[in-house]
């Protein structure tokens, strides 16, 4: 958590807040190697974490697992056909 950061967590009046966006940011990190991940990796925890953060697990689990991010940072942006069906492959049989 950057300075800053961690100055707002501690003096908001929602602190139980911010200490868990900061959990769930780091359980559901993504490294920001490369011009697209550099760009995209800060939007997982603005649209996928803080938006479902008092929302059920299942559903920020959804939402992560769905981002951009986290498809390109797993390589999972081409493991699906267009029918979305999983492609399998010999290592995965």
């Amino acid at each position: 958590m950057a300075t800053d950061a961690f100055a707002q967590s501690i003096n908001s009046d929602n602190s139980l807040a911010w200490r868990l966006l900061d959990f769930f940011s780091n359980h559901f990190n993504v490294s920001a190697n490369g011009q697209v991940m550099t760009v995209i990796a800060a939007t997982l925890e603005r649209e996928a974490i803080a938006g479902n953060l008092f929302n059920r697990f299942e559903d920020m689990l959804l939402a992560v697992s769905k981002h951009p991010a986290m498809l390109i940072y797993l390589n999972n942006e081409r493991s699906f056909r267009t029918a979305g069906i999983p492609i399998i492959t010999k290592s995965c049989a």
